[in-house]
């Protein structure tokens, strides 16, 4: 369905169709996952992948089957919009299945479990997950920044294609998926689709949102060509909207993308200003504009600009300078095999890389982790690779502005290059004659062929998607079991084994080992000798390669296709089989890597804390962090050091001691416990911007980093239990191995515990606050009395400063600053203004501005006085003259530090008097400017240890002599904050 620009513009030019809200911005699925593409590569970097079914999992369906699920590993979400209505915020997520191990058996009542299914899963083979997912809303309680996020916690209609054309199974999967998906804690569930800078103040500034999401015109129809097209739209309340807008709109609201696909296009974004937004534009920037920012430095990329009514701004989501990836952004590799990568910046340059790293998540030793040189990695050679499938990941250092920042790929180490699954089925009695799918895939992607090898037991058909169907011959249904083998022939020739059982197994076979066998191994094979004792036993290769001997010794092959065998035990009287079962040998040329056994320290510590770092303490205040160090050490193997592997490393978390509870970690936007979360303590697994509790003298931790079976990690706690409770700790991690939970109180009796006090926020004493006079222009005589500074000085600069200095420290520095409104009514202001007095020919002015120097601030805010933005309605200078009234002013640095706020205070001698809405005079037509301006200061300022201050900052009383000279301080505590929302 067309929906071209031009005639995009022909219906916008009818009205505004923004509905009430002061902007919209649209952006398009392809542009948003691209971002998710590398938010997922990068969250590898930040030791926050998915930690989603690393182990062995099951499934029951009502026939008995039990499906199991090991190391099964996600690939990136990707968003699809079939169902998305403008009606909600839903979207279709998928998610490959890019690794794992998938088998069934066949459940009976006093029978040995049959084995149903058995395969190796590959990305190539296009299983996959996909579910409902709501995309929400989040905003930052200390950066004050709303967020679009995808969260995989909340996933709802889960669907995937696992068990193939068995439905049953594929649902009773998808449940068991569903539930892994609810426990994902919030530092690994979300990515970031985009984020709005909810901090700035100007009448064109977002102070809130919602989003829906929209299906393009056509994309619901499955046969289109964009099917599954679509946008997230972002309605925007701006400072100089009322009230938010129609929501949902109503059901003619466009699709704002154009999908001209030549110049001026194609689009991927679009912004939309209402068109009674439209006159502030005279006066200030597009903020709203400004302030939309998307993952890894990517902005909005302006192409055309439009006025149909509202204004409507068209481009792409586009890269800038600060946008950095590593190309190739993936790859996958065969063992020994090299790729070089490149870091890039957004503008196509090389930035000077430091250091390049590669560490494979599996892998306990150095030697599967390959080797990276000059960002040219190797795989691990292929007896070295000791798994299936090995994920790595590449990171980079480079230099940035502002330091040294990381950048991180993903590389898949796989060791087969051609893959078939099943590569065991069988059909039991209930289903022997049903046909049997199988598919191969290959690395290279080369065309696959498909043969019987050995007796026939059914015919072989080619899909016309290049897989293959195998039909079991009628006949079978009259002999006790038979095997046929399938042949898939590409780069490489792969087998599969598919077992026809028509008559009950009643004999149970097992062996120590019968998955990874190498070539020429033995291994001995039991069958359960209590059924029927006393009679002979007979073991017979029935599929497959290798030999099996008459004690049920079995043979792997010395050389041939990696497959697997079917060995068959009988019992049998006078040549009569009385009872049989089976036993699958999977053979693989790859050597499995040895896991470690033991540990033999695992401790959990304070960092710089008391009583020998078992005890420590923080502030209740959400944010400030104390220091965890987790350190395990494993037992030697042989004389091999096995230390944890990085999924193992990743699986560490604080529990706990009382009712064994483990502590989630927090989503890294937040920084920590925002007010409104209902957990009481949180962990992470990085610093934050606030000052760590308890960074007291700590030992050298040189010598343990030297022993390569220890592992040191740091947690770090955040507490908002306040009222100084103690609480003690552990420490947990599971094995990769067999899914164990290990505990650090298993371990040590003296350090497997850590005691944690949650101090209640300190009350901050009035009286240790400190607001200092500065003159800085104008003249005065810093001896002389105060009154003369503005008697006998008119037009002059103060600067007051804010700092709180208790008699046991220096100073407390202020970190965050953000301006509220006292009252949900009233008007956010950032500057004051006050006249002498209220008569009409009053020229005698004060007005303020403020310094405060954001080291995290995305604008630069240290080198200009900042105002409220409509301060300059009230005062305005000549542009020709040095008047005192010129914006904008420089900061005078020998009157300010960075750690304190500066309300800076302005005189003047020469600013007509403007009354306020309730005064008797003729009320012009600016006065509402005057009433807002009227108001004090309300400011909320997080110190470097995550601690609220409130302080309402006003002029002196109006009865008081002078009160426009001066300014006081005192505390306030309900307030609504820059979003709207009444907080305490």
């Amino acid at each position: 369905m067309s929906n071209t620009l031009e005639s995009l513009l022909q219906r916008m030019s009818a009205g505004s169709v923004t509905q009430g809200w002061g902007a919209v911005a649209v952006f398009a699925r392809d542009k948003i996952n691209m971002l998710l593409r590398q938010e997922f590569i990068n969250n590898f970097g930040r030791q926050r992948w998915l930690p989603l079914l690393t182990g062995s999992h099951r499934v029951i369906s009502a026939s008995g089957a039990v499906a199991e699920l090991a190391d099964i590993q996600l690939g990136t979400p990707q968003l699809s919009f079939e169902t998305a209505s403008l009606s909600d915020s839903r979207a279709v997520v998928r998610m490959d299945i890019v690794a794992g191990r998938y088998l069934s058996r066949q459940k009976g009542a006093n029978v040995p479990a049959a084995l149903l299914s058995s395969s190796s899963i590959t990305h190539a083979q296009g299983f996959w997950l996909e579910m409902d997912i709501d995309l929400s809303m989040a905003i930052g309680e200390v950066d004050r920044r709303g967020r679009v996020v995808l969260d995989l916690s909340r996933a709802v209609g889960v669907r995937c294609n696992l068990a193939g054309d068995d439905q049953a199974t594929n649902e009773l999967l998808a449940e068991l998926f569903q539930r892994q998906l609810a426990r994902l804690a919030p530092d690994r569930s979300g990515f970031q689709v985009g984020t709005l800078n909810l901090k700035r103040y100007g009448p064109l500034a977002p102070v809130g949102f919602r989003l829906l999401t929209q299906a393009a015109p056509g994309a619901r129809i499955k046969e289109a060509l964009n099917y599954g097209d679509g946008a997230v739209v972002v309605f925007l309340r701006l400072r100089a909207n009322i009230v938010d807008g129609r929501f949902p709109p109503t059901a003619d609201f466009p699709y704002l993308i154009p999908s001209d696909t030549h110049s001026p296009g194609p689009f991927s974004a679009t912004f939309v200003l209402a068109m009674s937004m439209r006159l502030h534009l005279l006066t200030h920037p597009l903020e709203a504009l400004e302030d939309l920012q998307f993952p890894n430095g990517h902005r909005f990329g302006e192409q055309i600009r439009e006025v149909p009514a509202d204004l409507a701004v068209f481009g792409n989501i586009e890269p800038t300078q600060d946008s950095v990836y590593i190309e190739p952004s993936a790859a996958v590799l065969r063992p020994g095999q090299s790729k070089q990568f490149t870091v890039r910046l957004g503008n196509g340059t090389q930035p000077a890389t430091q250091n390049w790293r590669a560490v494979s998540l599996e892998s306990h030793t150095e030697q599967g982790h390959g080797t990276i040189n000059g960002g040219r990695y190797t795989a691990p050679a292929p007896d070295q690779v000791g798994h299936d499938t090995l994920t790595v990941v590449i990171s980079a250092d480079y230099e940035a502005q502002g330091g040294t920042r990381s950048v991180s790929t993903q590389v898949r180490v796989v060791y087969d290059s051609m893959s078939i699954t099943p590569r065991l089925a069988s059909r039991v009695p209930q289903t022997v004659s049903a046909p049997i799918r199988l598919a191969a895939s290959s690395l290279e992607g080369e065309a696959v062929t498909w043969s019987l090898r050995g007796p026939e037991q059914g015919e072989l058909a080619v899909t016309a998607d290049g897989q293959a169907l195998f039909s079991p011959a009628a006949h079978l249904g009259r002999t006790s079991i038979e095997a046929q083998e399938v042949e898939a022939s590409g780069n490489e020739r792969r087998q599969a084994s598919l077992l026809l059982v028509s008559g009950q197994q009643l004999l149970g076979v097992q062996a120590a080992q019968t998955r990874g066998i190498r070539r020429s191994a033995g291994i001995q094979l039991q069958a359960d000798a209590s059924l029927l004792p006393g009679l002979p036993r007979r073991w017979r290769l029935l599929s497959g390669g290798g030999s099996v001997s008459a004690s049920g010794l079995f043979s792997a092959p010395a050389e041939g296709i990696t497959a697997s065998s079917v060995v068959l035990c009988e019992i049998v009287d006078h040549d009569i089989v009385l009872a049989s079962g089976y036993c699958v040998m999977d053979m693989s040329e790859q050597l499995e890597e040895e896991h470690w056994k033991d540990i033999s320290q695992f401790t959990l510590r304070v960092k710089g804390g008391l009583d020998d770092e078992r005890r420590g303490s923080l502030y209740a205040n959400g944010y400030q962090q104390l220091e965890l160090e987790v350190l395990v050490e494993t037992q030697l193997v042989g004389e091999q050091p096995i230390p944890l592997n990085a999924w193992e490393l990743n699986s560490i978390t604080i529990v706990e001691n009382r009712g064994d509870q483990c502590v989630e970690g927090i989503d890294p936007q937040e920084q920590g416990i925002p007010e409104t979360d209902v957990e009481q303590w949180r962990t992470w697994v990085q610093r934050n911007r606030f000052e760590l509790a308890s960074p007291g003298q700590t030992r050298s931790d040189q010598a343990k980093d030297a022993n390569p079976s220890r592992r040191i990690v740091p947690r770090y706690l955040h507490s908002r239990l306040g009222s100084n409770t103690s609480v003690t700790f552990y420490a947990q991690f599971q094995r990769s191995d067999n899914l164990k939970f290990e505990r650090s109180t298993d371990k040590s009796e003296l350090y497997g515990t850590v005691t944690v006090t949650s101090q209640a926020i300190p009350a901050f004493s009035p009286e240790y606050y400190k607001f200092e006079r500065k003159r800085v222009d104008g003249g005065g005589d810093p001896g002389g009395p105060d009154e003369d500074d503005f008697d006998y000085h008119l037009r002059t600069v103060d600067y007051w400063t804010l700092s709180y200095r208790p008699p046991s420290l220096n100073s407390v520095r202020f970190e965050t600053l953000e301006f509220v409104a006292e009252g949900a009514l009233d008007a956010l202001n950032r500057s004051m203004v006050a006249w002498e007095s209220e008569a009409l020919w009053e020229e005698m002015f004060s007005w303020t501005g403020y310094i405060f120097d954001d080291p995290q601030s995305a604008t630069d805010d240290s080198a200009y006085v900042q105002f409220d933005d409509d301060l300059e309605k009230l005062v305005k200078g000549s542009e020709e003259s040095n008047d005192e009234r010129n914006f904008p002013i420089e900061i005078d640095r020998n009157f300010f530090q960075p750690g304190t706020l500066v309300i800076t205070l302005h005189r003047s001698d020469r600013v007509a008097y403007v009354p306020a809405s309730s005064s008797e005079q003729s009320v012009p037509l600016i006065s509402p400017v005057r009433d807002k301006l009227s108001r004090p200061l309300m400011v909320v300022l997080r110190d470097r240890q995550g601690n609220v201050h409130k302080r309402r900052i006003s002029f002196d009383a109006p009865a008081n002599l002078g009160h426009r000279n001066r300014l006081s301080h005192v505390e306030f505590d309900r307030y609504v904050d820059s979003l709207g929302v009444p907080r305490s």
